[in-house]
């Protein structure tokens, strides 16, 4: 798939989580820093919501295709439970397409190894009813 329609692709699919924010009383800033990651180097966030006093990290990943960086997730959790303890009360990491080889394995299994329960893993639909329910 070229790189063009991959990101269309995904600015589509930012548009539609950004509105049901927007619909849901969320203030939203898209490609917010949330400062350094470990190891060095900025750390953005596709998405920062707000309500009331309480924050949101949101990172969007979208894949056509199963690949080897797709282990790289772990790293992203890692440097997301890290900006959750700076700038957030909870950061949500959806993973969206078709590509995700292991994707049950990020939605059920990858909490059984991480100490905190700040990053919530899963698919756009659930995300979007979390927010429809407003239960961030």
């Amino acid at each position: 798939m070229p790189v063009s329609e991959t990101k269309r692709n995904r600015e589509r699919i930012l548009r539609v989580l950004l509105s049901y924010l927007q619909r849901g009383g969320y203030r939203c800033f898209r490609r917010w820093c949330v400062g350094p990651k470990p190891g060095g180097g900025r750390q953005y966030v596709d998405v920062l919501a707000e309500r009331g006093k309480k924050r949101y990290l949101i990172s969007l990943k979208w894949r056509r295709a199963p690949g080897s960086t797709e282990q790289t997730l772990v790293f992203e959790v890692i440097c997301l439970q890290e900006a959750v303890r700076r700038e957030g009360q909870r950061a949500y990491l959806i993973l969206e397409g078709p590509g995700w080889s292991m994707q049950e394995f990020y939605f059920r299994e990858l909490g059984k190894y991480l100490r905190e329960k700040k990053v919530v893993i899963l698919g756009l639909k659930e995300f979007l009813a979390r927010v429809e329910r407003g239960k961030l």
